[in-house]
């Protein structure tokens, strides 16, 4: 089901700088026009959406950026999906979707749904029991950190939240308590402890960790906006889940053929595990088997 009457959606994909010798006027020209669009169909042949290749990383003042996507959208455009999202503090996307009248979808609905699912599959290949792990989750916005604790409160019985706002971490562990019974550990001093955890999740934009207090073998993730656990070297970290076209009713595109970011799936209203692809690790995407195997495994054996 499509949200509305195929209200449609501007994807914005990330442009590289192929051709670095290129005249300057003509570089200019090109960063200051916006990009060729092309249209997203379904399979009906109706326009879903438009699509259009940007250099983001070029872009410093923001309002060059809002320029360009009101001359890209069209009328129907109420969405925007931008592939990468952590180019832009939360100030900027604030600006954009107020000054655009477009919807930024971030995906975090649909990575917090699968999470639990993705995190039982890993570790059924694994071969170990998910409920006697224990889980450290750097506090992120109360909302959303709530969400992911009661998602994940059925697979999981051992949750440390670390965060600097004491009222939230209380508000949080008081809510989950009443919800699900499940007790919540707080703790401050998280250097001491952070070999304890197995399992790292990230949904704070300023989170500091010191990579060689990470157990090596393991499984983090970052979903916070800024990506800030990019700073960590020697860690395989998994910062999006990738899903399959075939589920939904969408027409091949050569810019999604490794499939569709979260961000871009929430728009189509649809949670089946089966149209989960792979997740998405340094770029490329890998199944659940492939990560566990090829990345977690082998660390383990080192």
């Amino acid at each position: 089901m499509y949200r509305g009457d195929f209200i449609g959606f501007l994807y914005l994909v990330e442009e590289k700088e192929k051709n670095h010798n290129k005249n300057f006027f003509l570089k200019l020209f090109q960063k200051l026009r916006p990009k060729i669009k092309d249209g997203i169909y379904n399979n009906e042949g109706n326009k879903i959406g438009i699509i259009s290749k940007i250099n983001l990383k070029s872009i410093e003042d923001v309002q060059k950026l809002i320029y360009k996507i009101n001359k890209i959208k069209e009328e129907n455009t109420k969405y925007l999906i931008i592939e990468n999202l952590n180019l832009f503090s939360r100030e900027k996307l604030n600006l954009i979707e107020n000054e655009t009248n477009l919807k930024i979808l971030n995906g975090m609905k649909i990575i917090s749904y699968f999470f639990p699912l993705v995190l039982k599959e890993l570790y059924i290949i694994l071969n170990e029991d998910l409920k006697r792990k224990e889980v450290l989750i750097f506090c992120g916005s109360k909302e959303l950190t709530e969400e992911f604790i009661l998602n994940l409160s059925k697979e999981v019985k051992f949750i440390t939240l670390v965060g600097d706002n004491k009222e939230i971490i209380e508000d949080i562990s008081n809510n989950i308590l009443e919800s699900t019974g499940l007790s919540i550990f707080h703790s401050r001093n998280i250097e001491k402890i952070l070999k304890n955890y197995p399992i790292i999740i990230n949904l704070n934009d300023n989170t500091e960790i010191n990579e060689n207090k990470i157990r090596k073998e393991a499984i983090i993730f970052d979903f916070s906006l800024g990506k800030t656990f990019k700073s960590l070297k020697n860690c395989e970290i998994v910062e999006d889940f990738i899903f399959k076209i075939d589920g939904l009713n969408i027409k091949e595109n050569s810019h999604m053929e490794y499939g569709l970011p979260s961000s871009l799936y929430e728009y189509f209203n649809k949670v089946e595990i089966e149209d989960l692809k792979g997740l998405l690790i340094k770029g490329q995407v890998y199944n659940p088997e492939n990560f566990i195997n090829g990345k977690i495994r082998q660390i383990r054996r080192l």
